[in-house]
């Protein structure tokens, strides 16, 4: 996603757990013409979070586009140290508190996209489970945050357009992505038919 709006001619902020992935990001933008930054941020930490927004807010005067793209799947379950299910922190607790804390920088006609995923249509809302992480399963944790993400863009959609405030907010179904490696904690057959895209 960053490389394709940097060679539609975004600036962009790129962030991640890895240095060295991120650098290899912002040298490929950097080649295609584009402004490009990396700031390290792990999304299982709600500090590094806050760090990332002050500094999207300090290296830029504004956003046109925030794009929250975290989606990962977990084999093992497991609690943050904010005492959250992994995977809902990192894929939507975390997209939801840097919104939070971005809303405020985006400029009027800005957008806000969130990648969620056809799985949530298998999920139910259940906020039980956002403490703990008993009878894990790798794809149903998945599931959930992806529609919490669906539930949040939605939601976040209709109190801007309350507030009559001139920014868009969409969730996204990004199909396969080849070469991420994504579908290798998917249950049954589907590993093997992702494969083959």
């Amino acid at each position: 996603a960053a490389l394709a709006l940097g060679r539609l001619g975004a600036d962009v902020v790129v962030h991640g757990r890895d240095p060295q992935a991120g650098a290899a990001v912002v040298e490929e933008l950097s080649r295609t013409g584009a402004d490009a930054t990396f700031v390290q941020a792990d999304f299982a930490d709600l500090d590094a979070i806050q760090d990332l927004a002050v500094a999207v807010r300090e290296e830029t005067e504004g956003l046109d586009l925030l794009v929250n793209n975290a989606g990962g799947l977990f084999r093992n379950g497991g609690l943050t140290d904010a005492g959250v299910e992994y995977t809902f922190h990192v894929n939507h607790l975390s997209p939801y508190l840097l919104t939070t804390e971005l809303l405020g920088h985006l400029r009027e006609g800005a957008r806000i996209v969130t990648t969620a995923s056809g799985a949530h249509k298998g999920a139910s809302l259940d906020l039980d489970r956002v403490r703990g992480a008993d009878r894990y399963t790798g794809f149903k944790a998945y599931s959930h945050s992806k529609l919490a993400n669906v539930l949040f863009a939605t939601e976040l959609a209709r109190r801007l357009d309350t507030t009559g405030r001139e920014v868009t907010s969409n969730s996204i179904h990004p199909g396969a992505i080849p070469g991420s490696g994504f579908s290798r904690f998917l249950p049954g057959p589907l590993p093997g038919l992702f494969q083959r895209l």
